[in-house]
């Protein structure tokens, strides 16, 4: 269910994990993640605690109250994972296809998408939330980037 709406209540419970490719440079994998992370923040409620004060009063923005590793696999195993959490309504995934990667602008992703079969896409990474038992049954085995 790659468009639902999902409510984050306990990291203990609940998992958030990107994927990235693992071939990808530094900087495209770092634009990856924040992608990722931004898809994933907008669609599940309560990832985000509360903005937080110092001991001079200076207020800091809000960080995620869950941890949020990033690992790596290849192309294949991010089609798979990406096929196996989008079947699975349990499971917000959010996708990062090398279309998106490479459009020049929101207009060229989109047309780009809507011309793109499920089977001509490529992802350069993917983000996943959801149970901790479901999330690390799909991940568990894999690296950190």
């Amino acid at each position: 269910m790659t468009c639902g709406e999902f409510k984050a209540t306990d990291p203990r419970k609940q998992k958030c994990v990107i994927v990235l490719d693992g071939a990808l440079p530094a900087g495209l994998a770092a634009n990856a993640a924040a992608v990722l992370a931004a898809a994933v923040f907008r669609k599940v409620d309560g990832l985000l605690g509360p903005d937080v004060r110092d001991a001079d009063g200076r207020t800091h923005a809000a960080i995620t109250r869950f941890p949020l590793p990033i690992l790596k696999g290849d192309a294949v195993l991010l089609q798979s994972l990406h096929d196996k959490a989008h079947a699975d309504e349990r499971i917000m995934v959010a996708g990062f296809t090398h279309q998106a990667r490479t459009a020049r602008h929101y207009d060229d992703y989109t047309q780009r998408m809507a011309a793109a079969g499920a089977e001509t896409l490529s992802y350069a990474g993917i983000a996943l939330f959801g149970s901790c038992r479901i999330v690390n049954k799909l991940t568990g085995n894999l690296e950190c980037l």
